[in-house]
């Protein structure tokens, strides 16, 4: 979660790469969370997916 603090960048793309992160590990959640409790099959491609939709890669 902090790995973006030891990169040599400026201010706003630290805060990206942050948000980045976050998005990506609500999305892995909610995945899981999904085949947890609906039964739903999520690979890396669907994380993936929902991360790209965001807009964030």
């Amino acid at each position: 979660m902090e790995a973006h603090g030891f990169l040599h960048l400026g201010k706003r793309a630290k805060k990206i790469i942050h948000d980045l992160i976050i998005i990506t590990c609500w999305c892995i959640w909610k995945e899981r969370n999904e085949m947890a409790f609906q039964n739903v099959k999520c690979g890396p491609q669907d994380t993936l997916r929902v991360v790209k939709s965001r807009g964030f890669v």
